[in-house]
């Protein structure tokens, strides 16, 4: 289900294909050659590049999500960012990965070009996750913007901070 309303743009080519997915944005542009299927995604403005494969996933930011060309999100996949996502050019996020965590006007996420994070990885974005090009993140990974373990009720120290990779 696309937005009806006919104040929201949209430039969806004829050669995407977008099958029982609901986008919700006042800005949808799906580029030609992208599939999308059973796909949830609400953000100010989305953008999906060419050739790229959404596959029973759900991504959700206030501010824009911008995916690459050639880029493939697997099933179960969730992508969570308050301030923006932005996924480079011919990445994979595998199945059952989990990008988010509590959301804050920090909470951002940016994946360079060809890059890959697999199976069941964990990517807390309480604060901003910068992960360069060409960077692969094994099954089964965790990556917390915070330091807090310990419960902070208690008296332990916690630490918020950016990840860059």
């Amino acid at each position: 289900m696309l937005n009806s309303d006919p104040k929201i743009k949209k430039e969806i080519s004829q050669s995407a294909e977008v099958v029982d997915s609901n986008l919700q944005s006042g800005h949808i542009v799906i580029e030609s050659g992208a599939k999308l299927r059973r796909v949830d995604i609400k953000a100010k403005k989305i953008l999906i590049g060419s050739n790229s494969i959404l596959t029973d996933c759900k991504m959700f930011s206030d501010g824009m999500i911008d995916v690459g060309k050639n880029v493939i999100i697997k099933e179960h996949a969730i992508i969570n960012a308050f301030k923006s996502i932005s996924i480079g050019d011919r990445t994979i996020i595998d199945r059952d990965v989990f990008v988010g965590g509590m959301q804050s006007e920090k909470s951002q996420i940016i994946v360079g070009r060809d890059c890959v994070i697999l199976f069941r990885s964990y990517l807390n974005t309480t604060r901003k996750i910068l992960i360069g090009n060409g960077v692969g993140i094994g099954g089964y990974c965790l990556i917390f913007t915070h330091s807090a373990w310990q419960n902070v009720l208690d008296g332990s120290p916690y630490k918020f901070a950016e990840v860059k990779i």
